[in-house]
């Protein structure tokens, strides 16, 4: 995971990730339960990666957490969608790709 506090300056402003060292935009997204989502780039990796991870940043990303649906990301719930630069769902949350690059978890092909 990236240490999030080196995306500040010393004087607490914002100055965010840095340039990654290949292309990292989007071609594909899946839901997966407990609040995750495979991610697919344009480099060929997939990823992981935990929502759960935006819910101490952005308290807004607990609305994904149902009573009824426990810890599960519904696309026909909250209409999921993404373009290169990020995924996005009608509720107006929206992860960027550099959140779902540096902060996921590489998938490991199991055969």
């Amino acid at each position: 995971m990236y240490d999030i506090s080196t995306l500040y300056d010393e004087e607490g402003r914002y100055i965010g990730y840095p340039e990654p060292d290949c292309d990292i935009s989007i071609t594909d997204v899946k839901p997966l339960d407990n609040l995750k989502l495979e991610v697919m780039f344009e480099n060929g990796v997939t990823k992981i990666y935990d929502v759960k991870n935006m819910f101490d940043r952005y308290p807004e990303f607990k609305s994904f957490v149902m009573p009824e649906i426990p810890l599960l990301i519904s696309c026909d719930y909250f209409k999921l969608k993404f373009d290169k630069y990020g995924v996005y769902w009608d509720n107006d949350l929206d992860i960027a790709e550099a959140e779902l690059w540096y902060n996921s978890e590489v998938k490991l092909c199991t055969s």
